[in-house]
């Protein structure tokens, strides 16, 4: 018995149909996945009282205090490189036929969203819905849509709100005045330094180097820019990461230079010139960054375009025909594949003329395996949906599971405040209440407690410890980064480090260690903060602090932010529960060693101006370092005292919080 050949149009007709089918099914699928990430997107309300993933994005976008304004500019740029992408790959080259394994991709990506949802990571649910973008695309153009998505989606994830560089940004700060410092010092014209302020030798002018003098803006705004040009006009990967990796000491160099320039002409023609510089020198100092960072670009570009003319000439002689040279451009366009090598983006075209090799199978998806047939389509759309609506369910579980009594410290009657701190400690301490502020209870989600007193010595009334806990609800975000809150309120940080104090008796249930009986080892994160305030008179003074923070749970005690936010996720998914963390501050100050730019003032000023010329530089340098030693060593002294009476405090509120 014989068959009949299957004729051309059937088969077309067929593959036609097949690729449709995916089509519809990627449409189907990205409609429901849009509608889960727009009602059950975001599992956080503290701050964005929303459930749409899209809305917490945006508002993250157009907030200036998130340090995530590159976000739809980016966005902006991945989209025209997605239809340019797109546009200049032609068909004939790579396979529009969906592929159908982005059914697993996009099955991978609503469960990660799922994992992130119930972890309150709203940031991996942001990845989940690139991924599933990602999945969508492949599922409706096949390997065409693969490669012209395949950089713009991870050019995306720049645009996510991150937090991270927040600690990097105080790093940042602090290198950038102790180089200034040290420059000045070898030119022969000391400053002195207190953190991450600068002050004249004689007092006169005072420069702080401030968050956004850091170079966090311009390391994320270069380093976007870096990687679009790495992309663009680089071929290859060694030296595309060497242009990405310049990109952090050019933003450093940047922003030294420009603090120079601004003390500089402080030095010399006094605030108004500073205030001048620092106006206008940000825009000149990027430019300037940018130029050293495009003329990087055409150095590792030049380099690269040099051996790939130097491979072209060795695999197509000269002596080549133009009839064999025409055959092999016709091999590329049915089916010639670039080498394995060759470098992903439009700076590895020229490569690819280079390095090309025939392949024995064809680029296009049909032409590998066989299509799934409608019905197979149908059922893993099914599923897929299926896994949607779970999803979307699991998501309204959680929402609605409460937070409960797992805390690890003892509640009030109303089960949503910490117990009320004791008002004496011992005879030696007098607890004031203090209040909690209309700002806070607005931003903080309800269901937050508060317990806080500040404790005054009745010895001496100039020792006080003030003493926070601040319990978090369903909500994670009532619990937020201690120094994003310290810096809004105004303070400045100067130096943060891993502490320990030693208090109370031991449990059993503690994650810490204890060194002897009855003692137990709370780890803290302990910050030196200072805040600039006006004094009566109407002159300013600069108060300094220490504030050291913890984060308590049920059985574990954490130092810092993100280790409390990993045991929370962890808990969420292992127990399906909220659990109320506790966060812990105690605060004291330091006593007030004297003003740094008015105890030089006061010796300074009593010389006349001739005389002041005519002090020479190693003198003036020796009695900086003089003056600079006397205040290092006495604020050493004080934050010793300050750190024994944070934990003569702290001692019995830990008995009463945890017994």
């Amino acid at each position: 018995m014989a068959f009949a050949e299957p004729s051309a149009d059937s088969a077309s007709a067929a593959a036609f149909g097949a690729r449709w089918n995916l089509r519809v099914s990627a449409a189907v699928l990205l409609g429901a996945s849009g509608l889960l990430f727009q009602f059950f997107g975001n599992a956080t309300h503290g701050y964005i009282h929303s459930s749409s993933l899209f809305v917490w994005l945006g508002a993250q976008w157009f907030d200036p205090a998130a340090d995530a304004s590159q976000g739809p500019l980016v966005v902006g740029i991945a989209l025209v490189l997605l239809i340019w992408n797109w546009c200049r790959l032609a068909p004939l080259s790579y396979s529009e036929d969906g592929d159908e394994r982005a059914f697993a991709w996009i099955a991978g990506a609503l469960g990660l969203h799922a994992l992130g949802y119930a972890a309150q990571q709203t940031r991996l649910s942001v990845v989940a819905l690139l991924l599933l973008l990602a999945g969508v695309l492949a599922l409706a153009g096949g390997q065409r849509a693969i490669r012209a998505a395949r950089f713009p989606l991870s050019f995306t994830l720049l645009a996510i709100p991150v937090g991270f560089l927040q600690p990097w940004s105080f790093s940042l700060r602090l290198a950038i005045s102790e180089s200034v410092q040290g420059i000045f010092r070898t030119a022969g014209h000391p400053i002195l330094r207190e953190g991450t302020q600068l002050f004249s030798a004689d007092g006169r002018q005072a420069y702080d180097v401030e968050a956004a003098c850091s170079g966090v803006h311009s390391l994320i705004a270069l380093g976007a820019l870096a990687i679009l040009l790495a992309y663009l006009r680089v071929p290859t990967w060694p030296r595309k990461l060497i242009l990405v990796a310049t990109v952090a000491p050019f933003a450093f160099v940047g922003n030294l230079l420009r603090v120079l320039a601004i003390v500089a002409a402080g030095e010399a023609r006094g605030p108004a010139a500073a205030q001048r510089i620092h106006s206008y020198s940000g825009f000149l100092v990027f430019a300037v960054v940018f130029a050293l960072l495009w003329a990087t670009m055409r150095g590792c570009a030049g380099a690269s375009s040099r051996r790939i003319r130097e491979r072209t000439t060795s695999a197509f002689p000269a002596e080549k025909s133009a009839s064999s040279q025409q055959v092999g451009f016709s091999e590329r366009v049915v089916g010639v594949r670039p080498h394995a090598s060759s470098d992903f983006g439009p700076s590895g075209e020229a490569r690819e003329s280079a390095n090309l090799t025939v392949s024995p199978r064809s680029s296009r998806v049909t032409s590998r395996r066989r299509s799934l047939s409608g019905r197979h389509v149908a059922m893993a759309t099914g599923l897929l949906l299926a896994e949607v609506a779970l999803v979307g369910f699991t998501a309204h579980v959680l929402d609605r599971v409460p937070a409960g009594a797992h805390a690890g410290i003892k509640l009030a009657a109303g089960g949503t405040d910490p117990i009320a701190l004791p008002e004496f400690l011992g005879t030696e301490w007098v607890g004031q209440h203090v209040d909690v502020t209309a700002v806070e209870r607005s931003i903080l989600p309800p269901d937050t407690g508060y317990s806080r007193k500040n404790y005054v010595s009745v010895a001496d009334r100039s020792g006080q410890v003030f003493v926070s806990v601040v319990l978090s609800g369903q909500d994670r975000t009532s619990i937020h980064r201690p120094e994003l809150c310290l810096v809004g309120q105004g303070w400045a940080i100067e130096k943060s480090e891993h502490a320990e104090f030693t208090v109370g008796a031991p449990r059993v249930a503690d994650s810490v260690s204890a060194e002897a009986a009855g003692t137990t080892k709370i780890p803290v994160t302990l910050l030196h903060v200072r805040r600039e305030v006006w004094d009566r008179n109407g002159e300013r003074r600069t108060l300094h602090s220490l504030l050291a923070y913890t984060f308590i749970g049920e059985n574990d005690i954490e130092a810092t932010h993100a280790g409390m936010l990993w045991r929370n996720a962890l808990h969420r998914l292992r127990y399906v529960r909220g659990e109320r963390w506790a966060y812990l501050i105690v605060q004291t100050w330091l006593k007030d060693t004297g003003n740094v730019t008015e105890t030089l003032g006061a010796g300074q000023n009593q010389r006349t101006e001739k005389q002041r010329e005519k002090t020479e530089n190693h003198e003036t340098k020796e009695a900086v370092s003089m003056q600079q030693n006397g205040t290092n060593q006495a604020r050493a002294f004080d934050e010793s005292t300050a750190r024994e009476r944070m934990q003569t405090v702290l001692s019995p509120v830990w008995e009463d919080l945890r017994s």
